[in-house]
């Protein structure tokens, strides 16, 4: 995953640059890849949950979706694995 921003510098550049912000993959029709919802749907989740942490698994190989938070009514496996990247990419590992 890390090779595809690091192949291309912009996109590098904006991952940097979302720090610590909860990234999202918006498809109603996909509840694993994505967060099984629309966009307004999404919105409405963000504004109540405004605030509130989301646990995002850390491990070497984060496989169980028990483990993954569920947003709205998809675990967002794309967005993860994005965060991991720059988690990985932020961190210097």
């Amino acid at each position: 995953m890390l090779l595809r921003f690091e192949q291309n510098p912009k996109l590098m550049e904006l991952l940097k640059q979302s720090k610590d912000k909860l990234l999202l993959n918006v498809f109603d029709a996909d509840p694993y890849e994505a967060c099984g919802a629309d966009a307004n749907t999404v919105n409405q989740f963000l504004l109540e949950n405004c605030g509130k942490t989301v646990e995002v698994p850390m491990g070497e190989n984060p496989t169980n979706l028990q483990e993954f938070p569920t947003i709205c009514s998809g675990k967002n496996i794309q967005g993860i694995m994005i965060m991991l990247a720059r988690h990985e990419l932020l961190s210097g590992n």
